[in-house]
């Protein structure tokens, strides 16, 4: 039996969203899982090709443009996270780890920090 044109179509369209040959091996896989599947539903040669939305590269995925929208924009949002978090040090008086409840305790006592709590109430 003779390939529809519009699978031919199909194909031809899919393979020309190609930009390496990677992406080229990734359709060809993608098509042919496509086909299987159509074969064994016993659609492949009454199916509308034309209507059928091509299988998607990963530099097509929602992901990978957002990525892409992220780099062409210089990635303000990290930058302006950057920022917020060295403006809020500048902000504190104490470093970070000097502002805990056992910072001024001997590091032995730190690594008993439970058993350190429980001798100080029962006193």
């Amino acid at each position: 039996m003779l390939c529809p044109n519009s699978l031919l179509r199909y194909i031809q369209k899919a393979f020309q969203k190609c930009s390496s040959p990677e992406e080229r091996i990734f359709i060809e896989c993608e098509l042919l899982n496509i086909c299987q599947r159509c074969k064994e539903r016993d659609i492949l040669f009454s199916r509308d090709w034309d209507a059928v939305t091509l299988p998607c590269l990963f530099k097509e995925s929602k992901s990978y443009l957002n990525i892409n929208k992220m780099i062409k924009e210089g990635d303000q949002g990290v930058i302006r996270k950057v920022q917020e978090v060295v403006e809020g040090l500048k902000n504190t008086q104490e470093p970070p780890s000097a502002n805990g409840e056992f910072a001024n305790q001997p590091k032995d006592e730190i690594s008993y920090s439970f058993n350190f709590k429980k001798t100080q109430s029962s006193q």
